[in-house]
């Protein structure tokens, strides 16, 4: 049995639920509860969603590329898209709201006080991060990106399977 899956998506609209659709099915195949699988596809669709938001995605000239892997300790989410020197201040400001959130010990922290920014402004919550926010808190993933030397973001949530 394969131990990932790779997802390509061309535009928002119907792809992201077609790729949770696909998510899911994998994720069930390989012995997750319905709830563990509700959990990784909240995962995936914020990693999409962010992945959009701090990128240079036009489709369809671009695709995002979405990655599951799956160990015997850990599944793993990565989402890699397109992105070039325009997007330098919106990849300042995930590199912020990732250290933000890692600064917490404990990941409610960080996902509350994201949560009480959206109540104060609600138009707050599409720049706030509280979608990645709730990937560490209620996904309880660590997350992480990188920018590779292909000018491809990729923005990755691990999680313990423990």
């Amino acid at each position: 049995m394969e131990n990932s899956i790779r997802l390509n998506l061309k535009s928002i609209s119907g792809d992201i639920e077609k790729a949770g659709q696909k998510s899911s099915n994998f994720l069930k195949s390989h012995g997750f509860s319905d709830e563990a699988v509700d959990t990784q596809i909240m995962i995936l669709r914020e990693l999409i969603n962010s992945g959009i938001k701090y990128s240079k995605f036009t489709s369809p000239e671009n695709d995002i590329s979405a990655n599951i892997f799956i160990s015997d300790k850990t599944i793993t989410f990565e989402v890699k898209i397109a992105v070039d020197d325009t997007c330098f201040e919106s990849l300042k400001e995930l590199d912020k709201t990732i250290q933000f959130i890692r600064g917490y010990q404990d990941p409610f922290e960080p996902y509350l006080i994201k949560q009480r920014g959206d109540a104060k402004n609600p138009s707050f919550n599409d720049t706030n991060g509280s979608g990645l926010a709730r990937v560490a808190y209620e996904g309880g993933a660590m997350l992480d990106f990188f920018v590779d030397e292909g000018n491809f973001m990729n923005l990755f949530a691990v999680r313990n399977l423990d």
